[in-house]
């Protein structure tokens, strides 16, 4: 499975999760939820930094601009 690389936009912590807003020229905006625990994986994940994101083929969503 590929990972594209995306910049850190916004990030906001939620207790037990952290929300990531992610900008990708092509995609546009992503927004990735992850438990706390998974932050320790992701040292430095601050705002303007790139990340490489991947993804299980049944965990994503797409939602329209709509």
């Amino acid at each position: 499975m590929p990972a594209i690389a995306a910049r850190v936009t916004h990030m906001t912590f939620y207790g037990e999760h952290i929300e990531y807003l992610l900008a990708h020229p092509v995609l546009g905006a992503l927004q990735v939820m992850l438990p706390r625990q998974a932050e320790r994986a992701l040292p430095g994940a601050d705002v303007g930094v790139m990340l490489h994101v991947l993804w299980d083929a049944g965990a994503g969503l797409i939602l329209g601009q709509d």
